[in-house]
């Protein structure tokens, strides 16, 4: 059988018997012009997994080549593997002590105390209205 190979707006096309094309791949060529393909990347994954993750991705328009690719982005950049966020319900919360204690940390690190004459004689609910009637009327 034989067959020959073009490339057509960056894609490699196969052609056999002058019958029947196959699509391969994207066209990958360095700069010499001499055709290159990146490396291919393999692992095991549990069935069920690979098959959500596909229909989501699919949903989205999206392909497993670029999950994978934005998942080695994201390691290289924070040096840790990605992370499940755990998913929450709604409604009320509970801070533990040490969170409290972190928050407060934050705040007193973040922040610093004004003296009360600063604002005049206006109390925090007329400063809290006056800030929001500003940001409402910007939006409109």
């Amino acid at each position: 059988m034989s067959h020959k190979w073009f490339s057509v707006h960056g894609i490699i096309v196969i052609q056999y018997d002058k019958t029947s094309r196959l699509v391969l791949f994207p066209d990958a060529r360095n700069r010499l012009g001499e055709l290159t393909m990146d490396p291919m990347v393999s692992a095991r994954v549990p069935t069920e997994l690979r098959d959500q993750v596909h229909r989501q991705l699919q949903k989205i328009g999206s392909t497993p080549t670029e999950l994978i690719n934005s998942a080695y982005e994201v390691f290289l950049q924070t040096k840790e593997l990605p992370k499940a966020s755990p998913s929450f319900s709604a409604g009320p919360r509970k801070l533990s002590k040490s969170q409290v204690a972190k928050l407060c940390t934050n705040i007193e690190e973040t922040t610093f105390p004004v003296p009360e004459y600063y604002f005049g004689e206006k109390s925090y609910d007329q400063l809290l209205q006056e800030g929001l009637k500003a940001s409402y009327e910007a939006l409109s």
